[in-house]
């Protein structure tokens, strides 16, 4: 089973460990598993920036969902856009991360959760889009991102 920081005889992993002080980047975070990870992670005090394409619209609502079910202040949560489909995106995405106020450039833990199953297509960069959206994309956020990345 591995090892967890919580009770292993619950059914489920929750962490409870408070992460004041942290930034956290959710990609894919406005439904499903990247929700509930982003609401959590906001929960417990993290600093918590939703990336995804659907828009700010669908992400404000989400945000607001959030600050209802956890208790969590608005002011820790903010969106990006970040369309994976895109290697540009994803480089303009690390470029407007880098123009955040200094305080801001700091990213404790970055979870890449955005992915999609069976879509088919090709990308605008050539590439068939679920292996775009899901390795390519994702390696690219990473390594852009590893300079920002402190240890935690």
């Amino acid at each position: 089973m591995g090892f967890s920081p919580t009770d292993n005889s619950r059914a489920e992993w929750v962490p409870r460990q408070r992460q004041d002080g942290r930034r956290v980047l959710v990609t894919g975070s406005n439904r499903g598993i990247g929700y509930a990870t982003a609401a959590r992670l906001a929960a417990l005090g993290a600093q918590v920036v939703l990336a995804g394409h659907e828009g700010s619209e669908a992400f404000g609502e989400a945000m607001d969902r959030i600050v209802l079910e956890t208790g969590c202040q608005r002011d820790q949560l903010s969106y990006m856009a970040l369309d994976l489909r895109s290697l540009d995106s994803v480089r303009a995405f690390v470029q407007a991360w880098a123009q955040r106020p200094p305080a801001e450039h700091v990213l404790h833990s970055l979870i890449n959760n955005a992915g999609i199953a069976g879509a088919p297509g090709v990308s605008p960069d050539g590439f068939e889009l679920c292996f775009q959206i899901n390795y390519l994309s994702m390696f690219l956020l990473t390594r852009l991102l590893l300079p920002y990345m402190q240890p935690s």
